[in-house]
C-alpha cells in the first residue's frame, strides 16, 4: 500500500498522527534512526543483562537501594531488547509503505516506550527520596526502606503507568493524556530536585563546620564509618548523574510537544520527533556504564561475573585479581 501525499491527520494510527507525506529527509532520518537503534539495542541488551546477572550472583549487592538500580537496569533491558527492535521494524515498514504493519508496530512500540520511561522516572524519584531518608533518618532507614516496600512501589508504578496509557485505547483524548503525563513528570522532577538539593545542602553545611570526615560521619549518621559516608556520597552522586542524563535526554521532548501542539505533525516536527526519540533510547545504553564506572562494588561484581558467562576463569580476567597475581609473582621472584 503506497503512502499517499495527504494531510497529516487524514490517516492516523488510532490516537497517533502519522503524516504520510513523502519527504526525502524523513526517509534519510528513518534509515539513520534504524541503524542507530539496531546498534544500541545490542549494547543496551547485553550491558544491562550483565548488570542484572552480576547483581543476582553477588549476595553482597542485595540491598534495597541496589534493588532500585536493578529495576532501572531491567527497564533499560526492555528498551534494548523490545522497544528498539520494534523501532527498527517500524522504520522498515514505513519505508516499505506497509501502513497496516507500520501502525501496529508503532502503537506497540509507543505504548511500551511511554510506560517504561514513566516507570523509570518514578523509580529514579524513589531513589532520591531513599537517599534523603538515609541521610536524615539513618537509624530508621533499614526499617523504612525494605525489599518488600520497594517491590510494592515498583509494581504500583507499573500498574499505574499501564492503566494511564491503556486509557488512550479506551478513548482518552490526547490533550488529556499529555496533560496528565506532564503533571506526573513535573511532580517527579520537582521531588528529585528538592531531594538532592536538601541532601547536598545538609552535607555542605556540615562540611563547612566539620572538616574531619570521621567527625562529619559521626554527626550525620551516629556510628557510620568514614568509608560508609564515602559510599553514601558515591551512590548518591551516581543517582544524580543518572537523573541528569534522563533529564538531558527527555527534556527536549517538551519542545517537541509544544511544536506538535502548535504546528501539528508536519514534516519538520516529525523529523525532530525521530531524532529525539532515537536519542532518548540511547540513554538505556549509557546507564550501565555509569553504574560500573561510579560504583566499585558493581564493577567488581561485573568483573567476576563476565568470565563465568564465557566459561573462563575469573582470575584471568579481573584487573584486581591480575594485580594481586602480579604482586605474588614479584614476591616469589624476590625470594
Amino acid at each position: 500500500m503506497a503512502l499517499n501525499a495527504s494531510n497529516t491527520s487524514s490517516e492516523n494510527c488510532l490516537f497517533l498522527d502519522t503524516n504520510q507525506q513523502s519527504f526525502d529527509y524523513i526517509s534519510v532520518a528513518n534509515i539513520i534512526a534504524g541503524v542507530v537503534n539496531a546498534i544500541f539495542a545490542l549494547i543496551a541488551t547485553s550491558s544491562n543483562a550483565v548488570v542484572l546477572i552480576s547483581f543476582w550472583k553477588t549476595p553482597n549487592l542485595h540491598t534495597p537501594q541496589n534493588s532500585l538500580l536493578c529495576w532501572i537496569a531491567f527497564a533499560d533491558l526492555l528498551v534494548g531488547s523490545v522497544v528498539q527492535p520494534l523501532d527498527v521494524l517500524q522504520r522498515i515498514m514505513e519505508e516499505l509503505h506497509n501502513i497496516d504493519m507500520y501502525c501496529n508496530v508503532r502503537l506497540a512500540k509507543n505504548a511500551l516506550a511511554w510506560i517504561i520511561s514513566s516507570v523509570s522516572f518514578c523509580i529514579l524519584t524513589t531513589i532520591s527520596v531513599e537517599r534523603l531518608v538515609a541521610l536524615l533518618k539513618p537509624l530508621k532507614h533499614n526499617t523504612l526502606v525494605t525489599h518488600s516496600r520497594i517491590l510494592l512501589l515498583v509494581v504500583l508504578y507499573w500498574v499505574l503507568c499501564i492503566v494511564l496509557y491503556v486509557a488512550r485505547f479506551a478513548g482518552l483524548p490526547n490533550q488529556t493524556f499529555f496533560g496528565m503525563a506532564s503533571v506526573v513528570a513535573s511532580v517527579n522532577l520537582t521531588i528529585n530536585v528538592v531531594s538532592y538539593f536538601k541532601i547536598f545542602k545538609v552535607i555542605k553545611r556540615h562540611q563547612s563546620r566539620i572538616h574531619d570526615e570521621a567527625a562529619l560521619s559521626s554527626r550525620l549518621h551516629g556510628q557510620m564509618a568514614p568509608t560508609e559516608m564515602k559510599r553514601f556520597k558515591t551512590f548518591t552522586l551516581t543517582a544524580v548523574y543518572i537523573v541528569t542524563l534522563v533529564v538531558l535526554f527527555y527534556v527536549p521532548f517538551i519542545c517537541y510537544l509544544v511544536a506538535y501542539m502548535i504546528l501539528g505533525f508536519i514534516g519538520p516536527v516529525k523529523l525532530a520527533y525521530i531524532c529525539l526519540e532515537t536519542l532518548s533510547y540511547v540513554n538505556s545504553s549509557v546507564n550501565p556504564f555509569i553504574y560500573s564506572y561510579r560504583l566499585r562494588s558493581i564493577r567488581e561484581a561485573i568483573y567476576k561475573t563476565v568470565p563465568k558467562l564465557f566459561f573462563c576463569r575469573e582470575d584471568n580476567f579481573s584487573p584486581y585479581n591480575l594485580e594481586a597475581s602480579t604482586q605474588n609473582k614479584q614476591t616469589t621472584t624476590n625470594m
